[in-house]
């Protein structure tokens, strides 16, 4: 079986040919003699999506609609490729040499042109594969004279999803995959109301989708090259665009989510979508493959990357003191968090800027998953007290100290004596908060603390933010400056992983991609440097708090009177 027909090419046209029984020529003028002339179909298969023959054709015995005005017959297709009226059905009839008729049909058989689709919930048994595949073959005309050279062709109208499983990094072995699913949290829709294409028009239109479930089962097919397992899906047209889309697990237990960006998600009919997984230690880097339309041809050539627009809100974007931001050129994002195109666009004219955006998503949102499932990620005490923060975070244009202790000596912050906050110490685990948007809420609970006279060894970090703030101060609907969070740094300097005590945080990509804009905008703006900044995490050894590398994104414990760098961020 060559490789199209499994999997990676992308599948096809049904070409189907009316033409009648040999003509004598007598015949071939005027009118034609009553039920001499049955119309039949030979099919020129392609690429068969659904189907696995390797003689590309039938496997005999389908069931096809052919409408003819507003006649519907059924056509039962052979092994030969040709389409024959059904056992009892009489068959459409050529008429007269002048005869043109319009054509259109669909496959699966029904009475009526169909309004609506469900595919099946798992594809991997029986025909819940073949049997989600719908297609159509919008109205033609078809001429006597034409009726062998005008094709009637059918296009697939649910989109195709294709999922490659990379034999590298954390798998390597078929057995280091327990499952590969689609969907999560209810998300997924098997179903939707479907309204036939017209005009010119190949494929029809979706909506009022339903029936969504989280444990949507693809066809497991055989992998070729270098893809250790490979997967494949016939859905219904949707957008799954920051939604849980695919879910992996591992052997070791761990499920891990690819939850797409920009139009990586976006599920088109008649298109097919690849994504090659490779597992890393920790999360997923996913090849999203652009939508190809199901023709005979090469493959579709990989995207490893999210595409953004100059009126995209993405991270690089210029912020400024009056609450608004603007583009600086950032046009990708790449798997291993590195981008381009970030500091090729000035900023506005005339405005201040006072940061740059680093993170885009709502930090007072608590669901959340990069390899852990959190409930409450996002900052409890922003959402509460700043509630209109939820497009994202900012990074000051230079540092509020480049050389400072945490403390002088060392003594247990907690919650600052404040019980509304919560407690700034975190042990490192992937569920504990140091994985979490914490920032506002450290930052608050040491003021608190500070500003308790009884506590004479202060935050130093913290106080020289606010000493700083003073004269750059932040919009007023920001959460205002704060010292961030263990995480917050890791995101500012690398991506989004699960556990950053373990995996750091990917590398320095967004860092460069940062430095790139505060370098266009130039005094009073300074690069991030590459070395050690404090976060408002505090270790569970009261001596200790936690800091960020900015040559590789490692976190540190280290004691509080040693001295790092500082440097303020604000969620907006």
């Amino acid at each position: 079986m060559n490789r199209l027909l499994t999997f990676r090419n992308i599948a096809t046209l049904l070409l189907c040919n009316l033409f009648l029984a040999s003509c004598n020529n007598e015949d071939d003028i005027g009118l034609l003699p009553a039920g001499e002339y049955p119309m039949t179909f030979s099919t020129s298969v392609e690429q068969q999506l659904a189907r696995s023959s390797s003689s590309n054709s039938w496997d005999g015995g389908e069931e096809v609609t052919i409408q003819i005005g507003s006649m519907v017959k059924k056509y039962i297709a052979t092994t030969n490729g040709k389409l024959t009226a059904a056992n009892g059905v009489e068959p459409f009839y050529w008429q007269s040499q002048s005869e043109t008729k319009t054509v259109q049909g669909w496959y699966p058989y029904s009475g009526t042109t169909p309004t609506s689709w469900v595919v099946k919930s798992n594809q991997n048994t029986g025909i819940g594969y073949q049997a989600s595949d719908l297609l159509f073959a919008p109205p033609i005309q078809i001429t006597f004279a034409g009726r062998e050279s005008t094709p009637l062709k059918f296009y697939h109208q649910t989109a195709k999803v294709v999922i490659n499983i990379v034999k590298a990094e954390a798998a390597t072995n078929v057995g280091d995959i327990a499952s590969v699913r689609i969907g999560g949290a209810q998300n997924f829709a098997l179903s939707g109301n479907y309204a036939a294409p017209t005009g010119n028009a190949t494929q029809g239109t979706w909506s009022n989708l339903s029936t969504y479930v989280a444990n949507f089962i693809p066809k497991e097919l055989t992998p070729t090259g270098t893809d250790l397992k490979s997967y494949a899906a016939l859905v219904i047209p949707q957008n799954m665009k920051d939604k849980k889309f695919i879910a992996v697990t591992h052997n070791n237990g761990n499920t891990y989510y690819y939850t797409p960006t920009g139009t990586d998600g976006v599920l088109q009919g008649g298109k097919v979508h690849t994504y090659n997984i490779t597992i890393k230690n920790g999360y997923l880097d996913v090849d999203a493959v652009t939508g190809g339309q199901w023709t005979n041809g090469g493959q579709q050539a990989i995207t490893s990357w999210t595409s953004y627009t100059a009126t995209d809100l993405k991270p690089g974007d210029y912020y400024y003191s009056d609450g608004t931001w603007s583009d600086s050129g950032l046009r990708r994002m790449y798997a291993d968090g590195t981008g381009w195109g970030a500091g090729t666009v000035s900023p506005v004219g005339g405005k201040i800027v006072v940061g740059v955006v680093f993170w885009v998503g709502d930090p007072t949102e608590g669901n959340h998953y990069n390899g852990t499932n959190f409930t409450d990620f996002g900052d409890p005490a922003l959402k509460t007290e700043k509630p209109q923060c939820t497009h994202g975070l900012v990074v000051a244009l230079q540092d509020a100290s480049n050389s400072m202790k945490w403390q002088n000596t060392g003594s247990a912050v907690g919650n600052g004596g404040n019980a509304f906050y919560q407690s700034i110490t975190t042990n490192a685990g992937a569920g504990d908060a140091l994985n979490k948007l914490r920032g506002y809420n450290n930052t608050q609970a040491i003021r608190a603390y500070n500003a308790n006279d009884s506590n004479t060894d202060k935050v130093l970090p913290v106080q020289a933010i606010d000493n700083w703030a003073a004269s750059n101060t932040a919009p007023t609907n920001s959460s205002g400056w704060y010292l961030p969070s263990a995480k917050e740094l890791t995101l500012l300097c690398g991506r989004d992983v699960n556990n950053i005590w373990y995996n750091n945080s990917g590398g320095t990509g967004m860092r460069n991609i940062v430095n790139a804009s505060l370098d266009k905008i130039g005094s009073p703006a300074t690069s991030i440097t590459s070395t050690e900044y404090w976060s408002s995490s505090e270790h569970t050894i009261s001596s200790n708090a936690y800091a960020v590398n900015f040559n590789n994104g490692l976190v540190y414990s280290i004691f509080k009177n040693n001295d790092r760098r500082v440097r303020a961020v604000h969620a907006f």
